[in-house]
């Protein structure tokens, strides 16, 4: 596990989400290295997202807190370098933007990104088509 880590909890701290499996391929340990030794503070989480061929798919993701001291760039910047095709920012007011590494710099504004207890999520509709996280405790859902 990372260092102390508040951020996507704390209302004051913007963060991204990072996932795993780039291209079939689990990066997870690389990129929990990686992220030590740039001192960041993470959380590991479960991403589930719905995949370009329609397949939901599941992924060991990483909430990484993005510090003062710390550019967003440099942020983004880890992000291509383990081929990410996109990352997820969480601003201050809790608003998600999926932001894609295409070389467009384009993203993709997805709302409130909303904390869920496990029964309260499981009464939401189209559950089994939703992109989440789940931190052990809370299932995460972006609503417009």
């Amino acid at each position: 596990m990372g260092t102390k880590f508040s951020g996507y909890k704390n209302r004051r701290e913007p963060f991204i989400i990072l996932g795993s499996d780039m291209r079939g391929e689990d990066k997870s340990i690389e990129i929990e290295s990686s992220l030590k030794s740039l001192g960041l503070s993470f959380k590991p989480v479960l991403g589930v997202y719905m995949g370009l061929n329609g397949i939901q798919l599941e992924e060991k993701s990483f909430v990484v807190n993005c510090p003062r001291n710390y550019t967003f760039k440099t942020l983004i910047s880890l992000s291509k370098h383990f081929n990410q095709e996109s990352v997820l920012y969480v601003d201050e007011d809790r608003l998600a933007t999926l932001l894609y590494n295409d070389g467009k710099e384009s993203e993709l504004n997805l709302g409130k990104f909303k904390p869920f207890t496990e029964r309260e999520f499981n009464m939401l509709h189209d559950r089994l088509t939703l992109n989440y996280t789940f931190d052990g405790d809370y299932y995460y859902v972006t609503i417009k």
